[in-house]
């Protein structure tokens, strides 16, 4: 009533009042949750907009899992830690489960034709990631397996009569399929190349009691073109053989540009070769796989090689590149279409009068000094007290008399042992300013142990001549200051090279441990 008095409240109550008023006006409503799909359409048109790329889900995805009515934890408790990486399972676990719904739901119809294929790339090169440091990975099949669950309880919500069929769990060379560049047909994926275009070559046909021998094996590729390593079409792999050797081994591919190798590589395998390079020693070419998002070389190559071994049958093959594949850090190599130092193929060699052979002894003198360069032990025993591995030393090759191959360098960061070592090498190279000793008689012994050659005095001259020719030019580089930028050019190409993906420290001990080297050269030289 307007006539009636108003109450006196206190000042107090009526700030609190206000206070109140302006926090209910101020207060934001809460977030509202992704709404879960309630029709096949909804679903659809979610999954294409939470599409990432085009080709993949994320597990961590709100809106991707409130489409789906799920929470994170419901994928996340899938993935066992012992797997590998367990970011990259979930987001695997999350586009199975995507791929199964869109199987469904027609996706093709907002995604295009071919959304199936770029989800198993992506699935492939996820799997690679997340499985690399592990010796005996799960297979891509425990995943399959639980989005079939998840999908199930999925179309179980959605309105009207539930479209979920149980999909056949078929190999993963069915569920993904490529479309070939020449022909425009598709194939399996998992052949790596088209079957049409690029058909398989089968084996000259031979009787039941006859077997192909190492040797045979080995003398067919040797008689295949070096390919360019440069730019490697892997699409063209038609064939891959596999050879023992450090680091897990070696495989050769077989191109439509010749033959080429892929291995394993280190920071000092790659700086050991760009070194070689800078003072003019033979050694076989090598060029680390890209791996980036927008060339990943390193998976195109997976792909090629994984598909040529399992239509070979080569039980052996397989297993032996598929350790190969789970190493990261793969290189490709020139292909030494020759033979190593060692058996009858070497005796015939080194005992022809070509100039060929004739040019063998120098050569390996300048190998032996540049293996002392950078501490490389596992070739020709020199300067060190060991049978020696002339198993790396590659001869009769299209690309020189003389070819390195599989080495790196070892650095030494005790004092007492670089010093040892030091002294070994200044003895090494007295022999090759004064005469024979020791260091030479232990390379001869082992070159006969090897090949059954007992080198004459001339040959053990040359080797002593081209030993001391190299020391030279190192030192030469030390006297003229130009030692220090050439190590720190290689340690730069070599850190960008590897870009992150190598220890830093590692790189600073092998340009160390050459410039050691380097100075001891410069002081045994001295006039």
């Amino acid at each position: 009533d307007p006539s009636l008095p108003l109450p006196s409240w206190p000042p107090l109550f009526l700030g609190l009042v206000a206070m109140t008023a302006a926090v209910v006006v101020a207060t934001p409503a809460a977030p509202r949750e992704p709404s879960a799909a309630k029709t096949w359409d909804e679903l659809a048109v979610g999954l294409a907009t939470t599409c990432r790329d085009g080709c993949h889900w994320q597990c961590h995805d709100e809106a991707f899992l409130g489409l789906c009515g799920l929470s994170s934890g419901e994928l996340e408790r899938t993935v066992k830690g012992w797997w590998g990486v367990r970011d990259v399972w979930q987001d695997m676990l999350a586009t199975e489960l995507a791929k199964q719904l869109g199987l469904q739901s027609q996706l093709e119809q907002r995604l295009g034709a071919l959304w199936l294929t770029k989800v198993e790339e992506w699935m492939d090169g996820a799997y690679a990631k997340a499985t690399a440091h592990i010796e005996t990975p799960p297979q891509r099949r425990v995943l399959l397996v639980r989005s079939i669950s998840l999908a199930k309880s999925v179309s179980e919500r959605l309105s009207g009569t539930s479209r979920y069929v149980r999909p056949q769990i078929l190999p993963r060379r069915v569920l993904s399929t490529l479309i070939c560049d020449r022909c425009h047909k598709d194939f399996s994926g998992r052949l790596g190349k088209c079957p049409g275009c690029f058909p398989p070559q089968a084996p000259a046909p031979r009787k039941e009691s006859e077997t192909v021998s190492p040797e045979e094996t080995q003398s067919q590729w040797r008689s295949h073109p070096v390919a360019p390593i440069d730019n490697i079409n892997w699409k063209t792999v038609s064939d891959a053989f596999w050879c023992h050797g450090g680091s897990g081994g070696v495989f050769l591919v077989r191109l439509d540009t010749g033959v080429a190798c892929v291995k394993r590589c280190s920071p000092a395998e790659l700086f050991a070769q760009r070194l070689a390079v800078e003072f003019g020693v033979r050694v076989a070419r090598m060029r680390l796989l890209s791996s980036g998002a927008r060339c990943n070389e390193e998976h195109q190559m997976r792909q090629g090689v994984s598909g040529v071994a399992l239509v070979s049958g080569d039980v052996g093959l397989n297993l032996n590149i598929r350790k190969i594949l789970r190493f990261e850090s793969l290189a490709v190599l020139e292909f030494v279409n020759g033979f190593g130092m060692m058996g009858m193929g070497a005796h015939k060699h080194l005992a022809g009068d070509s100039a060929d052979a004739a040019a063998v002894w120098g050569d390996l003198g300048r190998l032996m000094a540049f293996d002392m360069l950078i501490n490389n032990f596992d070739r020709l025993p020199l300067a060190w007290s060991n049978e020696g591995n002339l198993g790396n030393v590659m001869l009769g090759s299209q690309l020189g008399p003389v070819v390195g191959i599989d080495q790196g360098v070892s650095p030494i960061t005790h004092p007492d042992g670089l010093e040892l070592y030091l002294s070994r090498a200044r003895a090494a190279i007295k022999e090759a300013a004064d005469g024979p000793g020791p260091r030479f008689t232990a390379v001869r012994e082992a070159i006969y142990c090897n090949t059954g050659i007992t080198a004459s005095e001339e040959q053990v001259n040359a080797m002593r001549h081209g030993c001391l020719t190299l020391v030279r030019e190192v030192v030469e580089r030390v006297r003229k200051g130009e030692l220090d930028g050439v190590v720190d050019g290689v340690a730069s190409d070599v850190r960008a090279t590897f870009a992150g993906r190598a220890d830093a420290a590692a790189i600073e001990k092998a340009s160390a441990m050459v410039t050691s080297v380097s100075a001891a050269f410069a002081a045994i030289m001295e006039p």
